[in-house]
């Protein structure tokens, strides 16, 4: 268990290393819990995304919302969907995530620690939160693609 936790406080340091927060609890929270500009997160919709944007030459996306949340988060995925896009990086769609989420990362869990992540996120409150679908720009196109959110 401390194993477990060792690593995912690792992982969520790594993640969100540009994010500047007063506490663990803050720096964990940061790329799937909304914040307003110059508050504190709101560990009410904690894993309802949102608060982190990144904006670059290949996409556009926020913190998405991992919540269990039927309509606007992770609800309706499978775990085995969780655990594929924890460790593989991939959506229950097949598209993939972008290299933000640190799946690579994420490859060391043994299947007992990707047991309990998901069952930790699974045992969050689902919290409504409608999360802009990220936006991958082609390589030879300047138009942007969106992508359609997964089931």
């Amino acid at each position: 268990m401390l194993r477990l936790v060792v690593t995912i406080l690792a992982a969520l340091s790594a993640t969100v290393a540009a994010t500047v927060a007063d506490t663990p609890v803050e720096r964990g929270a940061g790329c799937h819990t909304p914040r307003p500009p110059g508050g504190a997160f709101d560990m009410s919709k904690r894993f309802s995304g949102g608060s982190q944007t990144w904006d670059t030459p290949r996409y556009l996306v926020k913190g998405s919302n991992i919540s269990p949340d039927s309509e606007t988060g992770i609800g309706k995925w499978s775990d085995a969907d969780f655990k594929r896009a924890l460790t593989e990086g991939v959506r229950p769609s097949g598209v993939s995530l972008v290299p933000q989420m640190p799946f690579v990362f994420y490859k060391v869990l043994t299947p007992n620690d990707l047991d309990a992540v998901t069952a930790y996120v699974r045992s969050v409150a689902p919290a409504r939160n409608e999360v802009q679908a990220p936006v991958y720009r082609t390589a030879s196109h300047a138009e942007l693609i969106p992508v359609r959110k997964s089931r």
